[in-house]
Order: C-alpha cells, then structure tokens, then sequence
C-alpha cells in the first residue's frame, strides 16, 4: 500500500506544479493588444497587416429592440 500513496502523491505535487506552470505561462501571453492580421483588397492584393478591427456597433449595424 505504501507504493500506492507515493505515487498517489507523487502524481499530486505534479498535477498542481504543471498547473502552476500553466498559470505562469498563460500570464506571459500578449493579452492587451489585437494582433495584426493580413487584409487583401477586392481585388486579391496584399496589404499591409493591420489590427483586426473589432465588432462594435456602426451606423449602419443596429440590435434589435
């Protein structure tokens, strides 16, 4: 029995440090700004990338009442 709860424990203390891990990693992502994406015109020509715009209101876009 006393294999059993070592690995039990060991498998513990590494579930929660590869978690912490994750945590740790997750904070270092960029977050703050968009990123920039390639846009082409109507044609089919590259442009230079710009930030991906959002998906706020516009004049012509309106929820419904």
């Amino acid at each position: 029995m006393t294999i059993v709860e070592i690995v039990i424990a060991v498998a513990s203390v590494l579930s929660v440090f590869f978690f912490l891990l994750y945590v740790y990693a997750l904070l270092r992502l960029p977050g703050g700004r968009r990123p920039k994406t390639p846009t082409f015109d109507r044609f089919g020509d590259p442009l230079p990338p710009s930030v991906n715009p959002g998906f706020g209101e516009t004049e012509e876009e309106r929820s419904p009442p």
